[in-house]
């Protein structure tokens, strides 16, 4: 009988080639490999393109909650700008004037809210404060009720839903409103009893050649009321023949008011004003006139401009809305659009 032939095992090293995982992967065509590379390439970018996604969607529910402006320590959220925002393009005539668009608006709401912020810090410097019930008594009064009024309470809250902002920030908008009113009070109390003032005539035109036109025509001794009423474009001081009466020194624009003052009654003058030109012509002067009572608030007015100003040096203003697109976009979509 023949005998078995003994089977020798064979070391790993001399194992067949095409055994084996790894074997299985290199004997593979060069094509599963570039499908391979491709998917994993889909995989990352549309990983990518998620997470891209969630960050946009995390950042949109953030934004309302952003810093909009910080004064010193005090952050303002867009959400509160933006309410406010809202207000001041209702109060100006809505998104369609003039005075309410982004490039006006913004700043303006941003200078009352700086306002806002001295008159609470510094209005003490004048002996003056607003107490709890004066806050409760203006909020009502916003609010078209009274404080005794079983639902004041109810109002507040629902002012408090309808626009978004907080009863902190609420109170000390009202507040400084009070404490504004106190202040200005202290500059009109203040103002002499007697101040230098001018009386003049201004003729509105629309071109420098007109304007060196009709002083050449008065300086001749032509009638310049009778110019004002047939040639001006002010409608508002046209009929009184450009009379525009006796107006106390600090109560116009600092400019216009250097050029005027300076003059002598009799003379004229042309003062450019954006694309239109005023003729001034000087009816009387005096140093020290008594300051009508119908003057004494744009007096106090600006004082109270110049002591704002004054103190907005001392505080540190950061505006973080209109330098950051997505944020001024936010803004602009919410207050305008809705």
């Amino acid at each position: 009988m023949a005998k078995k032939k003994r089977r020798v095992p064979t070391v790993s090293w001399d194992q067949p080639e095409s055994t084996g995982v790894a074997s299985t992967l290199t004997n593979r065509s060069p094509i599963v490999y570039l499908f391979t590379a491709i998917v994993a390439i889909v995989i990352v970018a549309l990983g990518l393109v998620a997470y891209g996604l969630i960050s946009d969607y995390v950042e949109d529910q953030r934004r309302p909650g952003s810093t909009a402006l910080r004064i010193d320590d005090t952050d303002y959220e867009l959400r509160y700008f933006t309410e406010r925002l809202r207000s001041f393009v209702q109060q100006n005539g809505g998104a369609g004037s003039a005075a309410a668009q982004p490039n006006v608006a913004f700043g303006a709401v941003t200078d009352q809210l700086v306002e806002e912020a001295i008159m609470l810090r510094f209005a003490g410097e004048f002996g003056v404060a607003a107490s709890e019930d004066e806050v409760d008594e203006e909020i009502a009064v916003r609010l078209g009720t009274t404080v005794e009024s079983p639902d004041f309470v109810t109002r507040v809250q629902d002012e408090l839903e309808r626009t978004g902002i907080s009863e902190d920030l609420f109170r000390e908008q009202v507040e400084a409103s009070i404490l504004r009113i106190k202040v200005l009070d202290n500059f009109t109390s203040e103002l002499p009893e007697t101040i230098e003032s001018i009386r003049f005539r201004q003729i509105l035109v629309g071109s420098q050649a007109e304007a060196d036109t009709i002083k050449a025509e008065i300086e001749d001794g032509a009638d310049a009321a009778a110019i004002a009423e047939e040639r001006s474009l002010d409608p508002v001081t046209s009929v009184d023949g450009g009379d525009v009466g006796w107006i106390p020194r600090g109560a116009l624009v600092a400019q216009v008011e250097d050029t005027l003052f300076a003059l002598d009654s009799g003379e004229v003058t042309v003062y450019p004003a954006g694309g239109s030109f005023f003729v001034y012509e000087i009816l009387e002067t005096d140093s020290a006139r008594a300051i009508d009572d119908d003057q004494k608030p744009a007096l106090a007015e600006v004082k109270l401009a110049e002591w704002v100003e004054e103190k907005t040096l001392e505080l540190s203003v950061v505006d973080l809305v209109s330098t950051d697109v997505e944020k001024f976009n936010w803004a602009v979509e919410h207050a305008y659009g809705g």
